[in-house]
């Protein structure tokens, strides 16, 4: 099958998302996928009145771009498309597979944080990493429903509405294929691995169910973390540095306790 992973990203690309990109390029090489890296040139494939009405907000922007840009790839020859965020790292890159069944593949979300005292956990769907098969019919639908969702909410759209919003509602509606070997790391598990807390790795990894080979750093909680956000660049690396030396085992090892 004629594989194609693609990712993007600005221009200045800071030290760990390079490590990310890193990874999931040598995951393409080793499973032999061609790779494709897309600056800004993204943005060019969107319709431009989503384009002059989105300006800036990158997320929605991005969600409609992978979309149109996967559904291209397949249009011109491609088997395969994936799209993998610039801030997944492929920790196991023999053992993270994205074969599916199904014609395309989400993502699982499990997304922990730490309220009064306690771990709540919220299972959603995102598309961090998405599965296009050549002759799906989720993508076109897909396409179709941001678009018309964003006109419906005009300036009210926001980072989440056509992404995770959307999916995840969808989700609850009709089963949607999935991919859940993909941990998705908010600031309270990135802070649980750059201190081993390992009650709440262990919470979360059996609340996921499944061994993970790639995770999602969420680089758009580091860019909302302000003050903070030294800090926090700082945990992150420390949790990759962690995930790579331990091949994933500080969070997949709870599953064999």
């Amino acid at each position: 099958m004629k594989t194609l992973v693609f990712q993007s990203y600005r221009t200045d690309v800071p030290a760990w998302i390079e490590r990310c990109m890193d990874s999931a390029r040598s995951w393409s090489k080793l499973r032999g996928y061609e790779y494709r890296f897309i600056g800004d040139e993204i943005f060019d494939v969107l319709p431009a009145w989503f384009r002059d009405a989105y300006h800036g907000r990158m997320l929605p922007l991005t969600d409609l771009a992978r979309a149109i840009s996967a559904r291209n790839f397949l249009d011109n020859g491609w088997d395969r498309a994936i799209w993998v965020d610039a801030d997944v790292l492929v920790f196991m890159p023999g053992r993270f597979d994205v074969t599916t069944e199904y014609s395309y593949a989400l993502c699982v979300e499990l997304w922990c944080e730490k309220k009064w005292g306690e771990l709540i956990f919220d299972r959603r769907i995102n598309n961090c990493v998405s599965v296009y098969d050549a002759g799906n019919v989720f993508l076109p639908f897909y396409i179709e429903a941001m678009q018309s969702l964003a006109q419906a909410k005009g300036p009210s759209l926001t980072d989440w509405d056509i992404g995770t919003n959307f999916l995840s509602s969808l989700g609850r509606i009709a089963p949607l294929p999935l991919l859940g070997n993909v941990a998705t790391l908010s600031p309270t598990l990135v802070s649980a691995l750059a201190t081993h807390d390992a009650a709440v790795l262990r919470r979360y990894s059996r609340e996921m169910r499944q061994a993970c080979g790639a995770t999602n750093l969420c680089g758009s909680a580091l860019d909302r973390a302000g003050a903070q956000r030294a800090a926090r660049e700082q945990q992150t690396g420390a949790a990759i540095d962690l995930l790579i030396r331990t091949q994933g085992a500080v969070l997949n090892r709870y599953l064999e306790e």
